[in-house]
């Protein structure tokens, strides 16, 4: 199960690993911050009763002198966050962690002939993995150094071999637990990550799908329009120029016909692609219904839609059919001058029947050819 987790870990995309990365390492300055300091108020109580508990005054002020350089080093580091290298926020972090917990293995070498503090080691590893996220390799070697410390050093402070032997058990076996309670933390946040972000995915995708023609990639029948009142409010709103073409296949019909469904449907999006190949990045262009487009012009002018549709023109003659055949488009052109949605569209729609009656392949606007 380890294993498949590191090789999880370690088979994320880039990108991913370090937004995940960066969220729990931020969520741990978020629970480090506040801890420390008020670990702080609370070692100098302990120090101001010290005289009633154990000699550990000196331990306390050491400690205290590591916690106020830390808490200024994270409340720094978490200022600039974004600007530092993840692997420096992770390192301070982890120095932080091991400060706390080597403090509790000071307090139980210093108190070993007044009695058995075991326990406030205990403590301290326990804080760590409940306030930090860590992955398993890294909290193993946050965990082990430690303990690695405790176990070999009890021997110098404490000279009973029975209870050098059942504190480096008890530590064992509770940081052990302790570990694998960091391991299911991380492993939790791990799914919430990739969980939420497949939400997120899926929405997009489903908002994307909401908004887009399937088989052309355009914008539908009901985003295009809702492009086009939003562009008709601009113009109202700072006076710029605004077009509306209204673009149909020539004998679409025929297409199906003769040569299938299928072909047709290769006919839509071959001429889908070419609409928006030869657009501005600032046009927009969305699938009206069956074989008729509608391209939404900011900013430009009447002989602008023009040249637009000239290079569509010359664009698909390059294109023909199986049979050898070539296919032309027709277009109504209508430069806004302030109508509501549905005289500009039954304009432009008056101009397209306009080009067909006259031959088709070819554009009209007002009585311009």
């Amino acid at each position: 199960m380890l294993k498949k987790r590191i090789d999880e870990v370690k088979g994320w995309d880039h990108p991913v690993q370090e937004e995940f990365e960066r969220q729990y390492v931020r969520l741990n300055y978020q629970h480090v911050i506040p801890a420390l300091m008020i670990l702080y108020m609370v070692e100098w109580g302990l120090y101001s009763i010290q005289h009633l508990l154990f000699d550990v005054g000196e331990i306390i002020l050491w400690f205290q002198g590591f916690n106020t350089i830390m808490i200024f080093v994270l409340i720094t580091a978490y200022h600039y966050f974004y600007r530092l290298p993840i692997l420096l926020l992770k390192v301070l972090i982890y120095l932080c962690a091991l400060g706390i917990m080597l403090f509790g293995v000071a307090l139980v070498l210093g108190t070993q002939y007044d009695a058995d503090l075991v326990h406030m080691f205990m403590m301290t590893t326990f804080g760590v993995a409940a306030f930090m996220v860590m992955p398993p390799i890294e909290a193993l070697i946050v965990f082990g150094i430690p303990t690695f410390l405790f176990f070999f050093a009890l021997p110098l402070f404490q000279s009973d071999a029975s209870i050098v032997m059942v504190n480096r058990i008890n530590v064992i076996i509770f940081n052990l637990f302790v570990w694998l309670l960091s391991y299911n933390q991380f492993g939790l946040k791990h799914k919430n990550f990739f969980s939420e972000m497949e939400l997120h995915k899926t929405f997009k995708r489903l908002d994307k799908m909401a908004r887009t023609d399937l088989m052309t990639a355009l914008y539908n029948h009901t985003t295009i329009l809702d492009i086009l009142r939003n562009e008709m409010e601009r113009a109202n709103r700072y006076g710029t120029d605004l077009v509306v073409l209204l673009v149909d296949i020539d004998d679409f019909k025929r297409v199906n016909d003769y040569l299938g469904h299928v072909v047709g449907d290769e006919v839509i999006k071959s001429v889908a692609d070419i609409l928006q190949k030869a657009a501005r990045s600032t046009d927009d262009i969305g699938r009206y219904g069956g074989e008729e487009f509608l391209v939404v012009m900011p900013n430009t002018d009447v002989d602008g839609a023009f040249q637009y549709f000239q290079r569509v023109r010359q664009s698909l003659q390059l294109y023909t059919l199986p049979n050898g055949d070539t296919i032309s488009i027709s277009a109504g052109i209508a430069y806004y001058q302030g109508e509501d949605i549905i005289s500009l569209l039954k304009m432009v729609d008056e101009r397209l029947y306009r080009a067909k009656q006259k031959g088709k392949d070819r554009c009209i606007a007002d009585e311009v050819a």
